[in-house]
């Protein structure tokens, strides 16, 4: 057997296998053989139509074959000999073949040669947090918010903006009212921006009982018979409901869980330390995988960016899920189609890969390991998070035939969480 390795384009290599002698005709004769016990030939009883009929009544079948053989028979040899790792199923694009010769030309994407751009004593900025009061303040506001009750506003009181009013409401367009443009005891926040245009500051000074026209105009970018088009809302307003907020005092905070409004205030310090704090960390990370990223190169595989565009559309499709709401119902709802999905994700899933890769060359580098124990520690965490016993958990998994991907993921996730630890460590803060 001889063969022929040329590179292609993102990571995608060309294969040619070439079969002769006396190994073509050791595999023409096991295809003929197979075809012959299966075939019914006219004129010939069940197994034994001689050679030369099965060669010409079946040609394609045994090309066919005989490319399969070929390919089955050394493909792993030249993967091991290359140094190949596919990362997809093999695509045969050609096959000729003689009563002597067999030549096959398959394609396969393989993990790329990445090479890492400078990842130690890399100079980045960090950013520095500073609680202020006004930090505290837009907490407790929140909460507040959260506490807070809508009650009617006292008669002949005007509307303003933050208010919740219930209105009646028909749209038309050069006189004539459209389909979809009209409610009934509708409750829209004032400011809130859920409405069209200026619609919402146009009730903003009205009672309740008034009723008066809107004026509005359409987006480009609506629907198609009402794009850009100018509309007349006729309006009434039926209530008018403002939110009434408890005060900000001891009794508050009982309510909240605390004993005094100094001790929410203290917790609400340290949850907002945690938080901001937390934001620029992954922030710093991000920086210093971008800026390895600017000054590595790497051939991004297609089939790796398909494979994670299709996760994250799994991921999608569960979130989706969760709030009984179908995948086709949500790209219909966005006049979308599942290519444009797909097409939305792509840079982003490529660039993901791209990171992968490289904390995956820089693990590699760096002989970043992980003791079973670590592992062992992550899996009770995950059986924690779930309210189960660790023992039950890994049952579960064997029952189901996931209990090694699942280590294998535990494991991934561990070595590509100590080599992030490892390049913070190695990068100068600024």
């Amino acid at each position: 057997m001889n063969y022929e390795v040329k590179k292609l384009e993102n990571s995608r290599v060309e294969i040619l296998i070439k079969l002769e002698g006396e190994e073509v005709k050791k595999y023409t004769k096991e295809v003929v053989n197979k075809i012959r016990g299966k075939a019914e030939i006219p004129g010939f009883r069940k197994g034994k139509a001689p050679d030369s009929v099965i060669l010409k009544q079946f040609e394609e079948a045994v090309k066919e074959e005989l490319a399969e053989k070929a390919v089955n028979s050394n493909y792993g040899t030249i993967l091991d000999k290359e140094g190949l790792k596919p990362i997809d199923y093999a695509n045969i694009m050609k096959v000729e073949s003689t009563e002597d010769k067999i030549e096959v030309v398959l394609t396969v994407d393989v993990m790329p040669e990445v090479k890492v751009g400078q990842y130690k004593g890399l100079e980045i900025e960090k950013e520095k947090f500073e609680l202020k009061d006004e930090h505290v303040e837009e907490e407790l506001r929140k909460l507040q918010d959260k506490s807070g009750k809508l009650k009617e506003v006292a008669e002949g009181e005007e509307a303003k903006l933050d208010d919740t009013v219930s209105i009646n409401f028909e749209g038309f367009v050069d006189g004539v009212a459209f389909e979809g443009g009209k409610g009934e005891n509708y409750d829209l926040k004032l400011g809130s921006h859920s409405f069209i245009d200026n619609f919402e500051d146009q009730i903003v000074g009205h009672k309740v009982g008034d009723e008066f026209d809107v004026s509005v105009n359409f987006p480009e970018q609506y629907k198609e018979d009402l794009a850009g088009k100018a509309a007349i809302f006729k309006v009434k307003v039926n209530a008018i409901k403002r939110m009434e907020l408890p005060e900000l005092n001891d009794e508050f905070a009982k309510e909240a869980g605390f004993e005094t409004l100094a001790d929410l205030k203290e917790k609400k310090e340290i949850e907002i330390r945690e938080r901001e704090n937390s934001k620029i960390e992954n922030g710093f990370i991000n920086t210093i995988l971008e800026k390895i990223k600017a000054g590595s190169e790497i051939e991004i595989p297609e089939a790796l960016i398909k494979q994670e565009v299709k996760a994250r559309i799994a991921e999608y499709e569960a979130q989706l899920q969760s709030q009984g709401i179908s995948i086709d119902l949500y790209l219909s709802m966005n006049q979308m189609k599942k290519e444009d999905l797909e097409a939305q994700l792509r840079p982003i899933a490529a660039d993901k890969v791209k990171v992968d890769l490289i904390i995956n060359e820089i693990a590699k580098l760096e002989n970043v390991e992980v003791k079973e124990e670590e592992i062992e520690e992550r899996m009770a965490e995950v059986a924690k998070y779930y309210g189960m016993e660790i023992e039950k958990l890994r049952a579960e998994l064997k029952a189901k035939g996931n209990y090694e991907n699942f280590l294998e993921s535990l494991k991934l996730e561990k070595i590509t969480q100590k080599t992030i630890d490892l390049l913070v460590s190695e990068t100068i803060e600024k």
